[in-house]
């Protein structure tokens, strides 16, 4: 972000350019979270694909919970929303349906249904936006450029396998990317007379100030949601270009033994993005320095990350399944609970969160067992207890530190 400063204003408002770009981009990633889980009870309880109205209500879904969290975004950052934004961003993401519809019934996608569904959505946000400041143009060159990178891997066939799924990936990281960096400036200098009259008292920034539980919550969600996009991306990039034209390190590392590194480096990817996230909104909540939180999450998401393979790798419902997928959700989140308990009193809650996060995993794991796709339930809803419970107990310990003296550090 350092790479931004000379481009862009100098922040004082209460909502920082950093955490709005986590929250811009982990609206996408809350979205993909939902609609794909969704697309996955679909076909487990009624055997269906994803037929047009179907489509149709996923990406409306999808366009009201980016409206909702990106506009919320904005108003905490600029003190208003533009005029008819969740209204223009819903349709937008109508248009985009087709490719909905599409990617999950195996049909070939072509360059123009990446671009129905990065264009009309920036189309309509472009012209929401124009009044506001006439770059808005800027969120048309971004879809541009997202929609010619998905082609590139759709078209040369970098992905050999779920090239479809991947091309879209790539695609959508542009986007987000480009997109969070553009509204940043458009945001930045409104026209005179476009800020609407009932929110021209919010538009009145302020310093900034600590994290109300709202924003702390969407904010630690996202971080989580954000880390699953990476780990994905990361997951698909090696699985589709390293492990099929670099056969050399695969073959180094199977016959040395030493293939079981790579489950460590997916626990530091998912944990050290998780931890920084964590760690900013903490040292941000509370006004403290936790130090070795980076470290000691970091660690303990590497070997948690054990837990995670093991368990999706098991079969028949065992009780080492269970404890492998109790061991992914519950030990990073242990870790920090004593972490915690050095400068919060009470630190053990947030402990005992993580471990109410790994038995829920398990009891979710059981009742979906009937289901198909039981061990994806077990670490989608596991992993959703695990980012509500820690967030809500961060929250309850630092009210309470407010109204009883904390321990301090040794």
């Amino acid at each position: 972000m350092n790479l931004l400063k000379d481009r862009l204003p100098q922040d004082n408002r209460p909502l920082h350019r950093t955490p709005f770009l986590l929250l811009w981009m982990g609206a996408t990633a809350i979205g993909w979270f939902v609609v794909s889980l969704l697309i996955v009870i679909a076909d487990d309880a009624l055997s269906s694909s994803v037929d047009i109205p179907l489509a149709l209500i996923l990406t409306a879904l999808f366009g009201a919970i980016l409206s909702l969290v990106q506009g919320w975004a904005i108003r905490q950052r600029y003190g208003f929303i533009p005029r008819f934004w969740h209204t223009a961003t819903i349709l937008g993401m109508l248009g985009g349906s087709p490719l909905l519809h599409h990617l999950d019934n195996w049909q070939d996608l072509s360059i123009e249904y990446f671009a129905c569904w990065f264009g009309i959505v920036s189309l309509a946000q472009m012209l929401v936006l124009w009044r506001v400041n006439r770059q808005a143009w800027f969120l048309m060159v971004i879809a541009g450029l997202a929609t010619v990178s998905a082609g590139i891997v759709y078209y040369f066939g970098i992905s050999n396998y779920i090239v479809d799924e991947f091309a879209l990936l790539i695609g959508t990281l542009v986007y987000i990317v480009g997109t969070g960096i553009a509204m940043l400036r458009i945001m930045a200098y409104p026209r005179e007379g476009s800020i609407p009259k009932r929110d021209n008292t919010k538009a009145d920034f302020r310093p900034q100030h600590t994290l109300n539980p709202t924003p702390f919550m969407l904010l630690w969600i996202s971080t989580f949601a954000i880390s699953w996009v990476i780990l994905f991306s990361a997951a698909s990039v090696y699985y589709e270009i390293i492990d099929n034209a670099v056969y050399s390190i695969e073959d180094f590392l199977w016959d040395w033994r030493v293939h079981w590194l790579s489950l460590p480096l997916l626990g530091f990817l998912f944990g050290g993005v998780v931890a920084v996230g964590q760690k900013w909104l903490i040292e941000r909540k509370s006004g403290r320095t936790f130090k070795r939180w980076l470290l000691m999450s970091t660690l303990a998401w590497g070997v948690a990350a054990f837990g995670f393979w093991g368990y999706v790798d098991a079969y028949g419902n065992t009780y080492s399944e269970f404890a492998l997928l109790a061991l992914w959700l519950g030990l990073p989140i242990v870790v920090q609970g004593i972490l915690l308990w050095r400068q919060l009193r009470g630190g053990w809650v947030y402990a005992l969160a993580g471990l109410v996060a790994g038995g829920l995993g398990v009891y979710i794991h059981i009742q979906a067992n009937d289901a198909s796709n039981y061990t994806l339930y077990g670490l989608i809803f596991g992993a959703i207890v695990q980012a509500l419970l820690s967030g809500a107990a961060f929250i309850m310990l630092h009210a309470q530190s407010q109204t009883t003296p904390s321990a301090q550090p040794n």
